[in-house]
């Protein structure tokens, strides 16, 4: 049982064409297919070999290395979020303390 749906496109003169869809891996061939071609236009009959490196956005890196620098990426992070934590609580502990010298001063007053 073909499972591809039929197309059918209905000229003005009455005239019927009937077309198979493209499948989409059918599709996705095609279209990767053009785009190598247009690439192998492009070619300058050079090869460059990759670029083994550490260096961010440069080259190949080996999993290992992008790892390293994956976790002290995340772990400078970690430690400015903890640094942010900080200045927020002690702020929020002295707007609770003006808030409670108002309080105070409210009482006071009436």
């Amino acid at each position: 049982m073909d499972k591809k749906k039929n197309s059918i496109l209905v000229l003005d003169r009455g005239c019927c064409i009937v077309s198979k869809r493209e499948g989409y891996y059918d599709y996705m061939l095609r279209r990767t297919k053009e785009e190598n071609m247009k690439s192998m236009q492009k070619f300058d009959g050079v090869y460059k070999e990759p670029d083994f490196t550490n260096n961010i956005g440069e080259g190949i890196s080996t999993s290992g290395d992008t790892f390293r620098r994956e976790i002290k990426i995340l772990n400078e992070q970690y430690y400015n979020a903890l640094i942010r934590i900080k200045e927020l609580n002690e702020e929020v502990t002295e707007l609770k303390n003006k808030v409670k010298t108002l309080e105070n001063a409210n009482l006071h007053n009436n």
